[in-house]
This record gives structure tokens, sequence and C-alpha cells, in this order.
């Protein structure tokens, strides 16, 4: 369990990391009751309207397996800054 606790921790530093520097909002829930961790992404669209593009994804923390690709999938999302039109 403490494998699993790590990547945890990961994934909520991820998601604070990427909420802070990118141009999505994340969310990240514990539900002691069910013991499941669920990871909420949504990007930018219209914030107005609500129209943007969301992918959720809820795991049981004792599933290793799965919170390695939730992790995987979070730090995907880092965007590499690209100078191309010399900002």
């Amino acid at each position: 369990m403490n494998k699993n606790l790590e990547i945890i921790q990961q994934i909520f530093q991820e998601a604070i990391r990427l909420d802070c520097t990118q141009d999505q909002n994340i969310e990240v829930n514990y539900h002691s009751g069910s013991k499941r961790l669920r990871v909420e992404i949504a990007y930018q669209g219209n914030p107005t309207f609500n129209d943007g593009l969301t992918r959720s994804y809820s795991v049981s923390i004792k599933n290793l397996d799965l919170l390695n690709k939730v992790l995987c999938e979070i730090k995907a999302l880092e965007i590499i800054d690209d100078d191309l039109l010399g900002d």
C-alpha cells in the first residue's frame, strides 16, 4: 500500500502543478467510504457555457496498475513551451 500512497501523492502534486501552469482545471477527490480516487480534467472551452472537454477517472486506491495509468495520463498533459513565434 505504500507504493499506492506514493503514486496518489504524485497524482495530487502533478494536478496542482498543472493547474498552476497550464490552461486546464484539474480536480482530485478521495472518497473514504468507497476508497476511490476521482480525477477530473476540464480543458478550456467557453467558461461561460461550460462547453469544454472534460475527462474523468475513478479508480480504487488499491489498484496500483490503474493508479499508474492515471498518473501517466496526467503527466502526458504537460505542454512544452514552444518558442516558435519568438514570444
